[in-house]
């Protein structure tokens, strides 16, 4: 007879006493399993256990049950297609439970169980997404790319209740990388007129005071590379961290259409990276400003960004002012 994935999962424990050959293969036995879309909740249920049984282990069993090697393999089959399906959309409030407690007790070194959180933020309950943004604001995965892995289902799908994400998502600003794909969500939901209104517009103010911070350091870099660093690409990425936040606070502000922070949007417009001036130019011609549309056709005559412009200008409804 062969065994499920629960089944499989139960004995995890007694084989990670056992010898490194012999733990292998179970580790590779549980890779080559294939899980039946049933077994979602009662997955779940099995997995929430072991980090407790780590957590009272003496090593190698210690080491071996809270491990990656054991554990991306296991949290990436929730996303198979047999699995990722009806239940998932519709996690029991159990089995919401059960996938925060196990997020939470993975720990913040973990580079699995961002897994999780885009198990959550694929189920169109409520429950689910709540605590996906409770967890993504709380305690987030630390590296970047896991960050954005986990928000992928929310850029996907086009039936979730944004009110389940937002405000909580907003209290996520102290990482870069997370206020970035945070930003890039709203003004995803509110450009698709998904929100009613954009999920930050009560809070102009902080995002035109940090949208100055960033704007000011990327003028520091552009002007002294060398007092933060001698390297080109830890220089590069600085520059494309900081760039892609720029872009989301220029487009979040322009789509809440406050036209206080202008000032703010004239002093992207002396950086001079290529986009960003082109959408500090585009959110100011929205707002109501000329200087954003002479900027653009200014910039038109580049032919590097020249495709780009012109998209930005028929989105403003001013193409015909291009020659």
């Amino acid at each position: 007879m062969t065994l499920s994935l629960e089944q499989r999962l139960r004995d995890a424990a007694s084989f990670a006493r056992l010898t490194e050959p012999e733990w292998s293969g179970y580790v590779a036995a549980l890779k080559s399993a294939e899980p039946e879309a049933p077994e979602l909740s009662a997955l779940l249920k099995v997995l929430v256990t072991l980090p407790s049984e780590a957590a009272t282990a003496a090593s190698p069993v210690k080491e071996r049950l809270s491990g990656d090697v054991l554990w991306s393999p296991l949290l990436e089959k929730l996303w198979r297609p047999a699995v990722a399906g009806e239940p998932a959309r519709r996690l029991s409030p159990d089995a919401v439970a059960d996938a925060m407690r196990l997020y939470r007790a993975l720990g913040s070194g973990s580079r699995a169980r961002h897994q999780l959180l885009r198990l959550l933020a694929a189920s169109e309950e409520h429950a689910a997404l709540v605590a996906f943004a409770d967890l993504a604001a709380s305690d987030p995965p630390r590296e970047a790319q896991d960050i954005l892995l986990a928000f992928v289902p929310l850029f996907q799908s086009k039936t979730y209740p944004p009110h389940a994400l937002f405000p909580r998502l907003l209290d996520a600003m102290h990482d870069a990388t997370l206020v970035t794909v945070v930003l890039d969500l709203a003004n995803y939901l509110t450009r698709s007129q998904r929100a009613g209104q954009h999920p930050a517009a009560d809070r102009v103010e902080r995002l035109g005071s940090l949208l100055g911070g960033v704007v000011g350091r990327l003028a520091r870099l552009q002007e002294s590379p060398g007092q933060f660093t001698t390297s080109a690409d830890e220089l590069n990425k600085m520059v494309s961290d900081s760039a892609g936040l720029v872009v989301a606070l220029i487009n979040a502000l322009a789509l809440i259409g406050d036209a206080s922070v202008t000032g703010k949007l004239h002093q992207a417009l002396e950086l001079a990276h290529r986009r960003i001036r082109i959408e500090a130019g585009w959110a100011l011609a929205k707002l109501g400003d000329e200087a954003g549309t002479q900027v653009l056709l200014e910039m038109a005559a580049d032919p590097l960004v020249r495709a780009r412009v012109v998209a930005a200008l028929d989105e403003l409804g001013q193409l015909d002012k291009l020659a």
